[in-house]
């Protein structure tokens, strides 16, 4: 029975202590002398294509995926937007096979071509801040 009590402190008790060391290793990187970011990367829901207006919330993070050549997106006001190319006022270009990272500001909409798709950062306070725009 002494054994278990030993046993259930030493593991059930103390099981959110982490070792400081560790802690340090993954933080702190000697070589270069300074301190790790660590990004785990951004947890995306995927919209659709945008062929058509889709409405955006203020603020969002928009990443825009581009499966054709060089193409691009408006963003705007009202729906009734329509996609220009370069140089165009509120029109964005969208490299190829990669994703553009794009804020959504005060835009409220936005518009591409059949080949862009459009996936939105999930971000719970973005979504709770910006409810009634989204």
């Amino acid at each position: 029975m002494l054994k278990l009590l030993k046993w259930l402190k030493r593991n059930i008790d103390g099981r959110s202590v982490e070792d400081s060391s560790v802690i340090d290793n993954i933080q702190y990187n000697s070589m270069s002398g300074g301190q790790k970011n660590v990004s785990v990367g951004p947890a995306l829901e995927y919209i659709g294509a945008l062929t058509n207006s889709i409405r955006i919330a203020p603020g969002s993070q928009l990443y825009i995926f581009n499966t054709g050549s060089l193409g691009y997106v408006t963003m705007g006001q009202t729906s009734t937007i329509t996609v220009g190319t370069l140089p165009s006022k509120d029109t964005f270009p969208c490299q190829p096979n990669q994703y553009t990272l794009y804020s959504a500001a005060d835009y409220k909409y936005i518009k591409g071509s059949s080949s862009i798709h459009l996936y939105i950062l999930r971000d719970e306070s973005n979504a709770r801040a910006n409810i009634s725009d989204r």
